[in-house]
């Protein structure tokens, strides 16, 4: 009830009553019948945190969102897949890795698998500009399973950190400090091979993978 009365209060008088306010109350009653109507004002108060760059109280908001949206709600794949965004932005790395994972499956089964690739590869940029490509790479084999079908930047993001993360495992920075500007060509040249339709998916990659590496022993 109390929640109630603070959104019908913060409908007459916005700037009065804060949507995290209300927010916070209807989490309180997340057992009563209606606490749905929670989920706005959580993602108001989510969008405010975030505009303001206050990501971990954005992602404190958005699990609030997730909690009482009722099961089968269909804001409920977006809303995990905004979790986990700003879990990466917030570098709460772990937990943001096994919900956006959790995330790019319901947004495959709801809005397709290239949606979910898309998504995998934003929460993987997320972590490298955050300095943690090893997040990202945790993310790169689901991303491409799902972006098989696609030949842009998505699956050109996602092939350049599984590149960059099998020359890491071959020891290949530390032979070559130029490794990160290679691999930029190395990824487009991947991209490149699959258009001109050498093959798709992973056949292509470890075509490239293969010439590059055979590259990379000449050199040495």
């Amino acid at each position: 009830r109390l929640a109630h009365a603070l959104q019908a209060a913060r409908a007459l008088s916005p700037a009065r009553v804060g949507a995290g306010e209300v927010a916070a109350q209807y989490q309180r009653s997340a057992v009563l019948p209606g606490a749905e109507a929670g989920v706005a004002p959580a993602l108001e108060a989510a969008e405010q945190a975030q505009a303001a760059s206050a990501y971990g109280e954005a992602a404190s908001f958005l699990t609030v969102a997730c909690e009482l949206a009722p099961p089968g709600d269909v804001r409920l794949p977006r809303l995990r897949a905004r979790l986990g965004l700003a879990l990466a932005w917030a570098l709460r790395l772990d937990e943001a890795v096994k919900v956006a994972r959790e995330a790019a499956d319901e947004l495959a089964a709801v809005e397709g698998r290239q949606a979910a690739a898309g998504y995998l590869a934003e929460v993987a940029s997320a972590f490298t500009n955050a300095g943690s490509v090893g997040h990202a790479w945790q993310l790169v084999p689901q991303g491409l399973a799902y972006a098989d079908e696609r030949d842009d930047a998505v699956w050109a993001s996602l092939t350049l950190l599984e590149l960059d993360r099998r020359d890491a495992a071959r020891g290949v920075r530390e032979r070559h400090p130029a490794a990160p500007l290679v691999l930029v060509g190395h990824s487009m040249g991947a991209l490149v091979v699959r258009q001109r339709g050498r093959g798709k998916g992973s056949t292509a990659l470890d075509e490239w993978e293969s010439g590059h590496a055979a590259h990379h022993i000449e050199e040495s």
